[in-house]
């Protein structure tokens, strides 16, 4: 009788200290608009105790599926079960914005969605909570950069886009690359550029615009590198740097040799 009493009185007070951490996790992180480590497409994902999708569907775009606004938290022994909604993301007004929730819901993407984090063993303080939850979600700003795939970390990382104090990343430029305006230096030369396709969800949001990207192209006139200088958002950022990919070039030229360049590149997405 005795065990049995404090057997109960145990999973009392663990029962009260889920509900304490989970009340905190509320109260810190409900209604923000918060950055997935994992772009998945699904409408529900699970994960396991390293954060690891587990059976994922898919990925998508960073700016389509990598933001959620946080509707409930649910802390268990077992599980970490976070209910939100998707924030789909444009540029607006000088920099990257959850588009409003009425032209959202046209977009066809799943707008409310669940994530469950497996937990190995039960969270026991503050500090674990806070562990388990940063295995969903990248919190501070460093995180934020790393969560999102590399062609995008050179424009997040950028102190001044971050301050809202320019819209344009204007990217260092290593020793040993040319561009344009260098003395001496014959420009590279775009021989191959095959446009990008519309995406069906910009054309079902009647969305358009250009965007910047920067292309670092080696001596043999292939992009070895491109990076976001000035988004679009919605997906578009994706399709423009594929299709770029597959840009061919006459190398830039510097002493009769050719050198690896630098060229900003601007892609233009027009409904008619």
């Amino acid at each position: 009788m005795c065990d049995c009493l404090v057997m109960f009185a145990v999973l009392a007070a663990s029962s009260a200290l889920a509900a304490d951490l989970e009340r905190d996790l509320n109260s810190q992180y409900r209604g923000k608009v918060l950055a997935l480590r994992y772009s998945f497409t699904g409408n529900s994902q699970d994960f396991d105790a390293s954060g690891k999708p587990i059976d994922p569907k898919g990925f998508g775009p960073w700016t389509v599926y990598g933001r959620v606004r946080i509707k409930s938290i649910h802390l268990s022994s077992d599980n970490l079960e976070v209910k939100a909604a998707r924030q789909l993301m444009e540029f607006k007004q000088g920099g990257l914005v959850p588009m409003n929730k009425s032209d959202a819901r046209k977009s066809g993407v799943h707008q409310n969605v669940t994530l469950t984090l497996r937990l190995q063993t039960r969270v026991k303080d503050e500090a674990g909570a806070q562990a388990a939850w940063r295995k969903l979600f990248a919190v501070t700003p460093e995180e934020i950069v790393h969560s999102a795939p590399d062609f995008w970390r050179d424009y997040l990382a950028d102190p001044d886009i971050a301050a809202d104090d320019k819209t344009t990343h204007n990217p260092a430029i290593p020793t040993g690359v040319a561009q344009l305006g260098d003395k001496g230096v014959l420009a590279a030369q775009a021989l191959q550029t095959p446009e990008p396709e519309f995406t069906e969800l910009a054309r079902k949001l009647q969305y358009q615009g250009s965007g910047i990207y920067g292309a670092f192209i080696d001596k043999d006139g292939e992009p070895e590198r491109i990076i976001v200088v000035r988004p679009l958002g919605l997906g578009l950022d994706e399709v423009s740097i594929e299709a770029i990919r597959h840009w061919h070039f006459v190398p830039a030229i510097k002493d009769q040799k050719p050198v690896p360049f630098y060229m900003p590149v601007e892609i233009s997405f027009n409904l008619n």
